[in-house]
């Protein structure tokens, strides 16, 4: 498989370019703010260069159904070219469609480390990720898609018993095009994603935490987008936003 960095420099190149922007509008425009802020001291001159590893449908890591040993070496690999393109952090994605590529109490393991969702690899993926990327003096931050359930039309038999989407059906917007998410507008479904992330947080020595993917599903085909899918809470939850 063909290594994930040389098409994702650009992000490299667009976190430097947003931080030089940053760093330029605060100590030209904004004094006020830096000495509100406590940033009237020199601006960090280390850049953050990070890296995405998509684990969502196998797309840079792991082979699915491959040996631990083989899915270890795979990603000793990646980060070892990460290190190579003189690069300094990882965002490893942790969650993909309420799932966990790590030990969880409350999430079952993910579909693309064997084929099975909530089967046990045999290893802890983040656990591992964490070690190989500090021992080349990498950040690892853990990302999360808070919100989606399911990345692609996903048959509800294969779902692990202790999905989300089976204990807590109620919570889901399904729609036209098979894709499924928690709905965010529901407190409960906030404070459960909180609490996932927090689990993360207490138990593993992440450098941080990365929200992306965190949408309503795209357009595609015959599907136009989000309707009236959240018809049924906006009224009770909306807090004053017209149905």
């Amino acid at each position: 498989m063909a290594s994930p960095v040389p098409e994702l420099l650009f992000c490299h190149r667009l976190i430097c370019s947003c931080e030089v922007f940053c760093s330029s509008y605060l100590t030209n425009f904004c004094p006020a703010v830096l000495a509100f802020t406590g940033f009237s001291q020199a601006l960090p001159t280390r850049e953050f260069r990070g890296v995405w590893v998509a684990t969502v449908s196998n797309l840079d890591w792991p082979v699915q159904g491959a040996s631990a040993e083989s899915q270890k070496n795979h990603l000793r690999q990646i980060f070892d070219k990460v290190k190579e393109a003189n690069l300094n952090a990882v965002f490893f994605q942790v969650r993909t469609e309420g799932d966990a590529f790590y030990r969880s109490r409350q999430e079952p393991w993910s579909r693309y480390l064997t084929g099975y969702m909530g089967k046990d690899p045999g290893y802890d993926p983040l656990a591992f990720a964490i070690e190989e990327a500090h021992a080349r003096g990498l950040e690892l931050h853990a990302w999360f898609n808070p919100f989606r359930v399911n990345a692609a039309s996903f048959p509800d038999k294969k779902y692990a018993p202790t999905h989300i989407t089976v204990l807590k059906p109620e919570w889901v917007l399904s729609f036209a095009n098979g894709k499924r998410i928690l709905n965010p507008g529901i407190p409960a479904v906030r404070e459960y994603v909180a609490g996932v992330i927090q689990e993360v947080a207490a138990n593993y020595a992440v450098d941080g935490v990365h929200f992306d993917d965190y949408f309503y599903p795209y357009a595609e085909g015959p599907f136009l987008g989000i309707s009236r899918e959240d018809a049924q809470t906006l009224p009770s939850l909306g807090r004053g936003f017209p149905p």
